[in-house]
């Protein structure tokens, strides 16, 4: 469906977002919460992964997958934050809401994402 690639600045970020936005609204799929999880996910890819990251999209029969490529081989997991501590909820939010995972490849590593409920009953 699409994909693009962004540089390693926190701009990239917001980037990603309107970018996603974009072609969920070319399908007619709801953007909450594609919004917040790509923000999620992006973050972490900037922060954690290396600088520069890729988002693909695709809409599948009954599925709407967003992809998130860094340079990072380090998996993310799900964290228990205390209830003073600022990080750490991202993984929480995209288990909470979304079909989820991460995968190795050459160079770094693939999260992806597929919002539990949409429009073709996902």
């Amino acid at each position: 469906m699409g994909s693009r690639e962004f540089p390693g600045l926190p701009q990239s970020v917001r980037e990603a977002r309107r970018f996603v936005a974009n072609l969920c609204a070319t399908v007619g799929y709801p953007l909450e919460p594609v919004d917040l999880l790509i923000s999620e996910v992006a973050t972490n890819a900037l922060i954690h992964g290396g600088g520069g990251f890729a988002v693909r999209c695709f809409r599948m029969k009954d599925r709407f997958r967003v992809e998130v490529d860094d340079r990072s081989y380090r998996i993310p997991y799900l964290r228990h934050p205390g209830a003073d501590e600022v990080h750490g909820r991202g993984v929480r939010l995209l288990d909470k809401l979304a079909e989820w995972g991460a995968v190795l490849r050459k160079g770094g590593k693939t999260v992806y994402f597929e919002p539990r409920e949409g429009p073709w009953g996902a």
